[in-house]
């Protein structure tokens, strides 16, 4: 009796274990199935498997590439793109708006009238003006008969130094203490609106700092030419 009873239990354990084995080969030809295109009746290890995958791509679909992934408190401002944005506008904008008490400005190339004009009308209620330039593109400015300096000349807010040394000042950025601008575009109406180039605005203090404190050192040159 006690051998028939074991000989039940095998069986019954054998036939567990290759409805287990029919059911997986079900799944796998399942998955393989719809791989192909087929349609199936979902099974429940099937199931748990697309599950399982589909919680794996939603994590990772969560995870920020990195350049998301820094930090949102390293990042005080905005960068913008000529020419498929005019930056002329954006420059003469941030000039006209900014409530601040001082600009200093390092600019290899200035001919634009439109950034001219702002900084005329910034310097105009008594707000101090320097502008540091590069001396061979000054001159060759110069030559040419510059509405830029014509425009400044005689304005007692605004101070114009030109580096002395021949190794080009190549800077474009300025700051007003409160924001700086930086970027590959000098203020020509084709550096700011035609050619391939960048303008960055930022308010983060150590950078303002470290343009403001750079820029007193070029300014203080004792081979400085001053021009007013």
């Amino acid at each position: 009796m006690r051998f028939l009873l074991t000989l039940v239990v095998l069986a019954g354990l054998a036939f567990a274990g290759y409805r287990l084995y029919q059911q997986t080969l079900s799944d796998d030809a399942g998955a393989s199935r719809l791989r192909d295109g087929h349609s199936t009746t979902p099974t429940l290890t099937g199931l748990l498997r697309a599950s399982a995958r589909q919680a794996f791509a939603d994590s990772a679909a969560q995870t920020p590439p990195l350049s998301r992934a820094v930090p949102a408190a390293n990042y005080h401002g905005a960068i913008h793109y000529a020419p498929n944005e005019n930056l002329e506008t954006i420059d003469a904008a941030a000039i006209a708006y900014s409530r601040c008490d001082h600009l200093d400005i390092a600019m290899y190339a200035f001919t634009d009238w439109e950034l001219a004009q702002a900084i005329t009308r910034f310097a105009a209620n008594g707000r101090p003006v320097r502008i540091y330039r590069d001396r061979e593109q000054y001159e060759h400015e110069s030559r040419r008969g510059s509405y830029v300096a014509n425009l400044f000349r005689g304005n007692r807010n605004i101070a114009i130094r030109v580096k002395g040394s021949m190794i080009l000042m190549h800077e474009k950025a300025y700051s007003d203490g409160c924001m700086l601008r930086e970027g590959s575009a000098n203020w020509s109406p084709s550096g700011e609106k035609k050619q391939d180039n960048t303008l960055t605005l930022t308010a983060d203090p150590d950078a303002i700092h470290a343009f403001e404190t750079n820029f007193q050192a070029m300014w203080a040159r004792p081979d400085n030419q001053i021009i007013q």
